[in-house]
């Protein structure tokens, strides 16, 4: 199968829909190319990366006062590394791999930090209509002045498509199987202290 033609609704997106098909022609020309398709990555990893890292340190740092509508899906950046080792070795050509945990609402994720760091607060959900409103109001404010808009249309986009992939052909055809949530958030938060971005637990 080959990935989704309809035009995805983020410019990230549609250019990962490109380069998909650009593996696919490369495939005809004899390249030996596997697909690996991951959620969205959190857990060890370049620090300077942005992303559900920043999301997971700023909930503990008290630097989020409401939390945004919807969620996506997650897997832990080890968990991911290993999956694409497992595709190299023993997929097929043009196969294809969705590497993902499980879906969590921000809601969810932030209750998921909090059991693990219980001194973390857990914001409120911003309510979608406002979300829009202030989204569309900072894209046209990120029109006139040039600066990038505090929350992008097609993040909140992002947000609120509620894609729950289904990583079974990996599980099966890979042995592939993701650290249990808790644990990996808590790796995470570990790494994250290791780096100095959030303090030590008291």
């Amino acid at each position: 199968s080959v990935i989704d033609a309809k035009p995805k609704g983020t410019y990230y997106e549609r250019s990962k829909q490109a380069a998909d098909r650009a593996a696919v022609e490369a495939i005809k020309s004899g390249l030996d190319v596997v697909f690996t398709h991951p959620s969205g990555l959190f857990g060890p990893g370049p620090v300077g990366s942005p992303g559900s890292n920043d999301f997971i340190a700023d909930l503990i740092n008290k630097k989020v006062p409401l939390l945004l509508p919807g969620g996506f899906p997650l897997v832990f950046s080890e968990d991911c590394a290993r999956g694409h080792i497992l595709a190299a070795q023993k997929a097929k050509t043009g196969d294809r791999f969705i590497l993902s945990d499980a879906y969590f609402s921000l809601e969810e994720l932030a209750n998921v930090v909090k059991s693990i760091r219980p001194e973390t607060k857990v914001p409120s959900v911003m309510p979608l209509w406002f979300a829009k409103l202030f989204s569309a109001s900072g894209e046209l404010k990120a029109r006139i002045t040039g600066k990038s808009p505090m929350l992008p249309a097609g993040q909140l986009h992002f947000l609120q498509w509620q894609a729950i992939p289904s990583a079974e052909h990996a599980k099966r055809v890979l042995d592939w199987a993701p650290t249990e949530t808790t644990a990996a958030i808590k790796q995470t938060i570990e790494f994250l202290v290791s780096q100095g971005r959030v303090a030590p637990k008291k």
